[in-house]
């Protein structure tokens, strides 16, 4: 892929590059050649577009992207006889194990904590965990002793009672709030949770919308060690696999359509009580009549297209004169015309289909190629897939044990927990009926949105394969039954992201904005959209040259999996049949794990050999900055 940088620039980098005989070097080599470079030129306005692209590449090369100088010849111009191109690396490469794999690009991630274990605060912060205060003990009260860990397992599973290993392993959830304390260290469990999530291969960053983390501890050992760490986070929107698995496409919902016999009538009354929904939640008296609501026209549409083109543009000046309350109302005010416009243009074409339907007795298998019918369907399962996201679907963003659980499949346990009755009732409790600022803006109104947790998705870290999620099912008894908790691969996402552009390059791109004088329309609030991140280095990146979206899809797709926390969520989502949710206590899921996984592990003799020789000193934070730079040497 060719570099579209300013060709001064690209001169400039392209003869950098072969003076430091770049091909002979290592991708560790070549980012800190390319790095040094940045750093020896100054930081002024004429150099800040040279120091911005370094970065860029310097990012690139560090994920394995690889790069070739082409000179095009005598025959053109020398002031552009140079090119840069850049290609991404394979998931998975020629000759390459699967552990080898996850180990390059575990290695890639590990260069987002490195920078993060640098800065001064993050320093403070682990040093105030392990030291204590006055008030508070060390975070190392928390982390169990291997050794013992496995003894006693060892003694207790000789004893041969039913569950006996619960005497050593009783795992409780727990929210991470940063309003309570511990009761054995007197630390914020907020931090306990950062804390351990710092001990991890992947840099932590943090995106607007909903976030609930939660500790795993051992109730039966002294202290009540954590086991493992987890959170729930607003899940991002465009999962194709996910989408798929919910019929939260038009293709997916089509199939089960036919599947579920679901009739052209039905359909259509589904469509129809979704825009009587939206524009009883839709402020409209500032910008149509209430009679044009009830009746719209052509004329309606073309009057709320003026009235969110001249919102959009008061928008822009309010951003000038930095009046934020005016910019929030502008941007509003715009977003809720073109919402009246679209979900018109919706009802009009619907009231034509409903009497085509009458008037033609249409079925389903007429219609379902017709272009016009599926952007009507499409429009109704996009909105119907964002309201769906926004209450009923949590993504399990964070989500694994921690030493020495790590050892005893721990991660396993953490994920089946993450299901229970106990996290769900957290979960209500936090976001049953709560606020929703999107909405009440739309609406102009308080509104209470509740919210039901439907079901759980993730993605693996790694995308050629997941050890932790992989043939993660359990049947718990229930009576003469059984209830099933089952993670369920559903596909591979594209992947495409951010985590790759390091928090360096993102401030010298939009200090790159500041200074041309360019806004930008990303200010990371509610209401301006999804993915505030990706957003804005796109802004900023194809500001600099960088356009192709190609920059984003990092490689490293991630393999999809969701559990479903009902018989069926598809459908409970359309309203087709009610049932209630899987009822699943804490204590019932850990006993489970402990039969499967648990009792196996333990008579492992590896995995005696290792937690009985391993070191919990190597594990603390203090010492972890330590490995993370041994694996860059």
């Amino acid at each position: 892929m060719k570099l579209e940088l300013p060709q001064d620039i690209l001169n400039k980098i392209a003869v950098q590059l072969d003076a430091a005989n770049f091909q002979s070097l290592d991708k560790i080599r070549l980012s800190k050649t390319i790095r040094d470079h940045e750093l020896d030129i100054p930081s002024n306005v004429f150099s800040m577009v040279h120091k911005s692209a370094l970065l860029v590449i310097a990012d690139l090369v560090d994920q394995g992207w690889s790069l070739q100088i082409q000179d095009l010849g005598p025959k053109v111009n020398i002031n552009s006889r140079l090119t840069i191109n850049v290609e991404a690396p394979e998931i998975k490469q020629d000759l390459e194990s699967l552990d080898e794999a996850k180990a390059r690009i575990r290695k890639g991630h590990l260069i987002g904590v490195h920078n993060q274990f640098k800065k001064p605060e993050m320093k403070t912060f682990i040093n105030k965990m392990h030291l204590g205060n006055r008030n508070t003990k060390s975070i190392t009260l928390l982390i169990d002793d291997p050794k013992d860990l496995i003894n006693q397992c060892k003694l207790t599973l000789n004893i041969g009672d039913e569950d006996s290993l619960i005497s050593v392993i009783d795992p409780y959830v727990q929210m991470a709030s940063a309003n309570i304390r511990d009761k054995y260290t007197n630390q914020r469990l907020s931090d306990i949770w950062r804390y351990f999530r710092l001990t991890w291969s992947l840099e932590y960053k943090t995106n607007p919308g909903r976030s609930l983390p939660f500790l795993i501890r051992n109730r039966a050992r002294k202290n009540h060690p954590v086991i493992g760490i987890a959170m729930m986070a607003s899940p991002v929107l465009g999962l194709r696999p996910r989408d798929q698995k919910l019929a939260l496409t038009k293709e997916s919902f089509l199939k089960f359509a036919y599947e579920e016999k679901i009739s052209l009538i039905k359909v259509i009354d589904l469509i129809d009580q979704d825009i009587k929904k939206i524009l009883k939640r839709t402020k409209h008296d500032d910008l149509i009549s209430s009679d044009e609501l009830k009746n719209p026209n052509e004329s309606t549409l073309s009057s709320l297209k003026i009235e969110a083109d001249i919102a959009s543009n008061q928008r822009a000046i309010s951003q000038k004169i930095n009046d934020d309350s005016a910019v929030e109302n502008f941007l509003f005010k715009s977003k809720r015309a073109l919402r009246l416009k679209k979900i018109l243009e919706r009802k009009l074409t619907l009231n034509q289909l409903k009497k085509d339907v009458k008037k033609f007795n249409l079925k389903l298998k007429d219609i379902d190629k017709n272009n016009k019918f599926l952007r009507l369907l499409g429009s109704y399962i996009t909105d119907k897939r964002t309201e769906v996201m926004s209450s009923d679907v949590m993504d399990i963003s964070v989500c694994g044990a921690v030493f020495p659980y790590n050892h005893l499949i721990g991660g396993k346990l953490v994920a089946l927990l993450m299901t229970s009755n106990e996290t769900r009732d957290i979960f209500d409790e936090r976001y049953k009926t709560s606020d929703s600022q999107i909405a009440q803006k739309m609406a102009g109104r308080r509104l209470r949105n509740r919210s039901t947790l439907r079901c759980l998705t993730t993605t693996s870290i790694y995308g050629v394969g997941s050890s932790q999620y992989n043939r993660l099912k359990v049947y718990i008894p229930r009576g003469k039954s059984y209830d099933e908790i089952k993670w369920e691969k559903v596909g591979e996402s594209e992947g495409y992201g951010t985590y790759h552009f390091s928090t360096k390059t993102q401030e010298s791109l939009d200090e790159l904005l500041n200074i041309q004088g360019k806004s930008t329309s990303v200010n990371y609030k509610f209401g301006e959209g999804t993915s505030p991140r990706l957003r804005r280095l796109r802004e900023s990146m194809s500001n600099l040259g960088f356009k192709s979206d190609k920059f984003f899809q990092h490689q490293s797709k991630r393999i999809t999996y969701l559990c479903d926390l009902y018989k069926s969520s598809p459908h409970e989502i359309f309203g087709l049949k009610k049932s209630k949710h899987k009822n699943i206590s804490q204590k019932k899921i850990s006993k489970a794990w402990r039969k499967r996984w648990l009792e196996s592990r333990i008579q492992k003799p590896e995995i005696q050999k290792k937690l009985r020789t391993a070191s919990p000193e190597n594990e603390y934070l203090t010492y972890k900055l330590k490995d993370i730079k041994k694996e860059f040497k």
